[in-house]
Parts: structure tokens; sequence; C-alpha cells
């Protein structure tokens, strides 16, 4: 009977709601790869931007003691060396900010 045919293919397709079932699941493991892929990159960001702060502490670490070699072979005093060497890098920031 019509009946029993639309009973089976109900079955066989999951019920009415078997392709928004199906649709709205595909949507979501396509969110999740998504999320995954988002989630990787981030830790990819956050790895070099941790290698990068590492890396400046090492520059600046070189300069400070750059500097305070420089002051010692100039007779200078290494704490006003190393203040005139903050000075400046406050002010390259300030125009490094300013620049549009």
């Amino acid at each position: 009977s019509g009946q029993e045919r639309l009973a089976a293919r109900d079955e066989s397709h999951g019920g009415p709601w078997g392709s928004h079932n199906h649709e709205r699941t595909s949507h979501h493991h396509g969110l999740n790869h998504h999320r995954s892929t988002l989630r990787e990159r981030l830790a990819d960001d956050e790895m070099a931007y941790e290698e990068a702060v590492q890396e400046c502490a090492v520059w600046r670490e070189r300069a400070l003691r750059q500097e305070a070699a420089l002051c010692v072979l100039h007779g200078e005093d290494v704490a006003s060396g190393i203040k005139r060497l903050n000075e400046q890098r406050l002010r390259f920031n300030q125009t490094v900010r300013a620049a549009p």
C-alpha cells in the first residue's frame, strides 16, 4: 500500500527529518574542522610570538651589555648610559607610533 511505501521510505531516509539532520550534521562537521584549523593557526601564531619576544629580549640584553661596555671604555657611569639608551628607545617608540 501507499502508506507502507511511505513508511519504508521514511525509515530508509531516517524519517521526515533525516535530510535536515544530515545537513545539520554536515554543517557541524565543517564547523568543527574550521575550528580545529583556526586553533592550529592560533597555536602557530602564539609560538611565533613567543619566539619573537625571546629574540627581542636577547637583542635588548646585548644592547645593554654593549652600552655598559662603551660606558666603561669612555669612563662614564654605566647607570647613566643605560638610562640614556632607555630614553632613546622610548623616543624611537613614540616616533614609530606617531607615524601614519
